[in-house]
């Protein structure tokens, strides 16, 4: 009987379909090979060469049957012509290995459960005798039905869900109507039990009828059995035949949570972006953004569901708030881990300002110190504060009693030159802001008026209404005039006014006894005028008096302009002599 190579039985163990029984790897006769229904089959004929003798006829034979069910006729020469029995040519192939050694493979595809048997194969040579060899051909037929069952008879999909962590889980699997009968066997990870020698898998196997019926429980499910591939195979004849198989996806809380997503300061009104991410849960976490306001023992729930994100447009009420990132599984609620951060919110001051303590604004004098405050809200503390007035800086002037002490100033000895609108600004690393407007009012005694006529030219019988240009705050004065006349010796004759208030008054020239200063007197609620305003009341005609006038002697020589001085100084002696002074005419 022909021997095949080493190399030969090899690449035929390497081909599909190919299970040798025989303990000889030489020898084909009598090779055992199994197919199950519906694959393909290699079944080999051995066609060496003998002694320059090649085949010439290679027929195929099923069983006992004395008629060929296939075969290849290479008497007329060439590659030779291939023939099938009725019914096979779909399914039979064969192919001749011409080098290195001769060698026939009929491929029997679509297998069926009568194709089982024996095939004998004969090899014709033209001068040698024949060379017979046999295969026999196992057909073997899957379960009808194969299937994984829950504990409660429920058919399991690709992943069983469960929430037993810590506890056990039962797995059923069921097959029948295979031929020949096979075996169930269980693998965890695509590895089988046997190698795992875990106490914790038990395999209970039962046969009914022509069903069998294996049952696996598993005891203390951990974490680390989540998302192991659970399967259950029939094997027949040592080949796997059918698996089933299905995931293990257990219901776990989430192992740790963080805020990964975090600005560091915010600011008073703009949104801000925090994300939370969870690690650990199945089948998914979900999220809870709170604000806890220790203060109040308050907390409010800010958003809920499968986002870790949460936008939020903080206010400064949030400062020292806590806000914290729940995570849980939504199966398992009870569970709950959380992260938390502080919030710490900047704002732009907010400044006011006012009088300091123990100011009384509606009844500030002049002569008292004023102290003005710029308080302000913020955060950060503000880096920069000034006091305006009018719209202008002020500028600290010790010696002019303008003095600034952090958010003060003081204004020593007011005057009413310091009354006016005030405000101060201040500026922080977020923004910058005015106060409001604060008038400063200062009440002081009645004075005269910076521009004050001071002297009135008046003739004998003039009459004329005189003002008294008094300012003063409150504005109510009560005005008194007197008059000194232009005698040597002080004289005051008081005079009254056309009103009660006395602020005007009716002056009359009667003689030359009348010219002299008027003098009027302001006085309100907060006291008296210290120095009156004064009218000098003299003639009107030529600008001014001739003063420090004598006498000139006529010189021989200045005829009749002598004369005509003399007529002059006779003239202005005249009307010196007539308003009651003194003149001396100069050489």
């Amino acid at each position: 009987m022909a021997r095949l190579s080493g190399q030969i039985v090899l690449s035929i163990l390497m081909m599909r379909g190919f299970t040798p029984a025989d303990t000889s790897l030489k020898d084909i006769n009598g090779l055992n090979i199994r197919g199950v229904v519906g694959s393909s089959v290699k079944l080999p004929c051995l066609a060496v060469r003998r002694m320059l003798d090649d085949p010439t006829l290679i027929v195929w034979f099923q069983g006992n049957l004395t008629d060929p069910i296939y075969s290849l006729d290479r008497r007329g020469g060439g590659t030779g012509t291939h023939w099938s029995k009725a019914g096979g040519e779909k399914r039979m192939e064969f192919r001749l290995i011409l080098a290195p050694e001769r060698l026939g493979i009929l491929t029997i595809t679509q297998l069926r459960y009568r194709d089982q048997g024996v095939y004998r194969c004969r090899v014709d040579y033209q001068d040698t005798p024949s060379v017979h060899s046999s295969i026999n051909l196992t057909v073997i037929v899957p379960p009808t039905e194969h299937l994984l069952l829950d504990k409660g008879g429920t058919v399991v999909n690709q992943t069983l869900l469960t929430n037993s962590l810590g506890d056990s889980i039962s797995l059923q699997c069921t097959e029948s109507g295979e031929i020949p009968r096979g075996k169930l066997e269980w693998t965890w990870n695509k590895r089988p039990l046997s190698e795992l020698e875990d106490p914790r898998f038990t395999v209970v196997m039962k046969d009914v009828g022509n069903q069998s019926l294996s049952t696996i429980h598993i005891h203390n499910i951990t974490r680390s059995d989540h998302e192991s591939l659970i399967s259950c195979g029939v094997r027949i004849l040592d080949q796997l035949i059918s698996s089933v198989q299905t995931t293990l996806s257990i219901i776990l809380p989430p192992l740790g949570v963080k805020i990964t997503k975090k600005p560091t300061d915010t600011i008073d009104s703009r949104t801000y972006l925090f994300e939370c991410v969870s690690t650990g849960a199945s089948p998914r976490s979900e999220y809870s953004w709170y604000l806890i306001d220790k203060s109040l023992d308050k907390r409010v729930r800010l958003q809920t569901g499968s986002s870790g994100m949460l936008n939020l447009t903080v206010e400064r009420t949030f400062h020292g708030f806590t806000l914290v990132c729940g995570a849980f599984n939504p199966f398992l609620q009870d569970i709950l881990l959380e992260d938390s951060l502080t919030l710490r919110v900047l704002y732009a001051p907010e400044v006011k300002l006012g009088y300091g303590a123990g100011i009384q604004a509606s009844n500030i004098r002049e002569g008292e110190d004023v102290y003005i405050e710029c308080t302000e809200t913020a955060r950060p503390k503000s880096h920069t504060i000034s006091f305006y007035k009018n719209g202008l800086e002020i500028e600290e002037d010790k010696t002019a009693g303008k003095i600034i002490s952090s958010n003060i100033l003081v204004i020593q000895a007011v005057t009413k030159e310091d009354a006016g609108q005030y405000q101060c600004y201040t500026e922080n690393t977020v923004g910058r802001n005015f106060s409001n407007i604060l008038w400063l009012t200062v009440k002081y005694v009645p004075v005269c008026a910076e521009s004050v006529p001071d002297t009135i030219g008046l003739s004998i019988g003039d009459t004329k209404i005189i003002s008294c240009p008094v300012i003063s705050n409150p504005p109510n004065v009560t005005v008194h005039w007197f008059f000194n006349t232009s005698n040597e010796y002080k004289k005051y004759v008081n005079l009254p006014g056309m009103d009660n208030s006395g602020y005007q008054v009716k002056y009359t020239l009667r003689n030359k006894g009348d010219y002299g200063s008027l003098q009027c007197f302001g006085e309100n609620s907060i006291g008296y005028q210290k120095s009156p305003c004064i009218f000098e009341i003299q003639p009107s005609g030529p600008p001014s008096v001739p003063e420090n006038c004598s006498s000139l002697d006529p010189h021989p020589t200045q005829g009749e302009q002598i004369s005509s001085l003399r007529i002059r100084k006779l003239t202005l002696s005249s009307l010196c002599t007539e308003l009651g002074f003194k003149i001396k005419l100069m050489k």
